[in-house]
């Protein structure tokens, strides 16, 4: 998708522009990760708590949602070990479990209400209409805490483990206990996209669910639960029948969404999302299923990245240097504002695609992709969550955490990469 260079002067600018590239990245991953950091228990909210986005109006995004938090909080722990990040994913275990005990809208769809979608900042239920549930939050959620419970049974702590996080008992009385729990018995129901939209079944959430259920079952075998772990490994089994149903031959891709149960004003007829990719992300663990080369994921990206370069007036300049930026799928009408105007490019997702490209072993791609994202950011190094499609200048949510995390993880599969290559 971007042509290769073959001339020795253009290999000599590509070189210069790699450059420029590399010096931008070393100053803008600081200031990603301030603005992402500053973001977890932000000044007049409870401990523990992940705002959305600094904005408070058009749009309020002054939220703690169970699936942006969880992402981040993932890239929380991706980062070079620093002074305060044990602490800071206590206070997120803590402020998870607070949510989970929390009686809740969603609570009337099913046991529990763990399918809430987001919380005050201080820890209370939002009570006001809202998608619900929304089920890719606990499975988020369940991937980051067992990360974490993996590492701390690494360094032997494993009663800190078992009465925080995974004690072998039901009802589950820990967050990763509970969340597995959860997940593993809703799969199957339908639920609200990531975009919060589309009620039916969505290919992102089975993705998360699967690798929830699997990496679960892992540390169910560890902490001698195995029940557990044959229960989680069962419906794990069953998402991967379920899974196929979203390939579309006659489209040549993966649809985002099956089984739709609403009939809104969200029209998505092509099907076509970045949520897909996105779960392959997020879902992907290696073990050889829907691996990141799968044909069908690669053809996925590739119409996906067409799909948004046709469609963007700012992905019409000539720099083989730059991307098209990304948004969402192609018939949004979500400006960042309001849910009548024209979709754009999202930061969040431009960063994934670079950290997609980067872990299939693509660097000028990724880098291609990050480059983009260079472009559009603000010289504070601060991210929105959304560029404006003709004139290229930020605008939605302001520092948007998903963005910085996005981001943050793009930069981190740009360096292993990197890395392997030295060693070959």
């Amino acid at each position: 998708m971007i042509p290769m260079i073959l001339t020795l002067a253009g290999f000599l600018v590509a070189s210069a522009q790699a450059t420029d590239l590399d010096q931008w990245l070393n100053i803008e991953k600081n200031h990603a990760r301030s603005y992402m950091l500053q973001n977890i228990s932000p000044r007049g909210a409870a401990i523990g708590a992940v705002v959305a986005a600094t904005s408070t109006e058009r749009p309020n995004y002054g939220y703690h949602w169970i699936r942006d938090a969880a992402i981040t909080m993932n890239t929380v722990l991706s980062l070079p070990v620093f002074d305060g990040q044990e602490n800071l994913m206590w206070d997120y275990v803590y402020f998870s479990r607070r949510n989970q005990l929390t009686d809740n809208p969603s609570g009337k769809f099913n046991a529990g209400g763990l399918g809430e979608p987001k919380f005050n900042l201080d820890g209370s239920a939002y009570m006001e209409s809202w998608g619900r549930p929304q089920n890719d939050g606990p499975a988020l959620r369940a991937i980051t805490l067992t990360r974490f419970a993996m590492q701390l049974l690494q360094q032997h702590r494993d009663l800190e483990v078992k009465k925080y996080l995974f004690e072998p008992k039901l009802p589950a009385s820990t967050v990763i206990k509970a969340d597995l729990e959860y997940v593993s018995h809703h799969w199957m129901e339908s639920s609200f996209d990531a975009w919060e939209e589309v009620n039916g079944h969505h290919f992102f959430h089975l993705m998360v669910t699967r690798r929830a259920l699997l990496d679960g079952a892992v540390l169910a075998d560890l902490l001698k639960d195995p029940q557990a772990s044959i229960w989680y490994r069962e419906q794990a089994k069953a998402i991967e029948s379920a899974i196929p149903r979203f390939w579309n031959a006659s489209k040549g891709y993966i649809v985002s969404t099956v089984s739709r149960k609403t009939n809104d004003a969200y029209a998505k007829e092509s099907g076509l999302d970045t949520t897909v990719i996105l779960g392959i992300l997020y879902g992907h663990r290696g073990d050889g299923y829907m691996e990141l080369k799968n044909e069908k994921v690669l053809a996925t990206a590739k119409v996906l990245v067409n799909t948004f370069k046709n469609l963007y007036s700012i992905n019409e300049d000539s720099d083989s240097n730059l991307a098209p930026a990304l948004g969402r799928y192609p018939e949004d009408t979500y400006d960042g504002y309001r849910t009548d105007g024209e979709g754009n490019p999202w930061f969040l997702i431009t960063a994934a695609f670079a950290d997609y490209a980067y872990r299939i072993g693509n660097l000028k791609m990724g880098d291609a992709f990050l480059n983009r994202v260079k472009k559009h950011t603000a010289a504070s190094g601060a991210l929105s969550e959304q560029i404006n499609r003709k004139n290229g200048y930020m605008q939605g949510a302001e520092n948007l955490t998903w963005s910085y995390a996005a981001f943050l993880d793009a930069v981190r599969s740009r360096a292993l990469l990197l890395k392997t290559r030295v060693r070959r």
